[in-house]
């Protein structure tokens, strides 16, 4: 088994990336690619015979077969970030990496950012109800405070 640092896979390609995750989430789960392989054919079949029962096989077996695919990207991908957590839970630093990681996600690329005015509310508005604005960074708080 090669174990990759973080610097190799930055630099790596997409497809060494794939390959990568594929291998942590089958260590970590041994039929989660049974399961992702499954459901995407399980669709594409059901697509593929209600096309030719219907006489609609032109419309609907192209539909089926990008629908299992997504299917299996969401799979996937829900498969390996759970792969991921797992990996890092109990090693030191590793709550704080998680937390910059769903930091990075709450933010929209093309959006431009809003500056908080430390009450959880964009500044120039008023928080309604006092309530603050929750994103990923705060699923993982409990990984933080764990860790302190």
């Amino acid at each position: 088994m090669t174990n990759y640092s973080a610097e190799d896979l930055q630099n790596a390609g997409r497809i060494k990336q794939i390959r990568w995750s594929r291998k942590l989430v089958n260590e970590q789960n041994k039929r989660a690619l049974p399961i992702t392989f499954g459901a995407a054919a399980g669709i594409i079949v059901i697509f593929v015979l209600i096309g030719l029962l219907t006489g609609l096989a032109a419309f609907l077996i192209p539909v089926g077969v990008l629908l299992g695919l997504l299917t299996a990207m969401i799979l996937f991908g829900r498969f390996a970030q759970a792969a991921q957590y797992s990996a890092i839970d109990g090693q030191l630093g590793g709550a704080r990496g998680a937390a910059e990681h769903a930091r990075r996600l709450d933010g929209h690329p093309g959006r431009r950012r809003q500056q908080d005015d430390g009450r959880g509310a964009p500044r120039g508005r008023q928080a309604r109800g006092g309530a603050r604005r929750r994103g990923r960074a705060h699923a993982v708080a409990g990984l933080l405070s764990a860790e302190r």
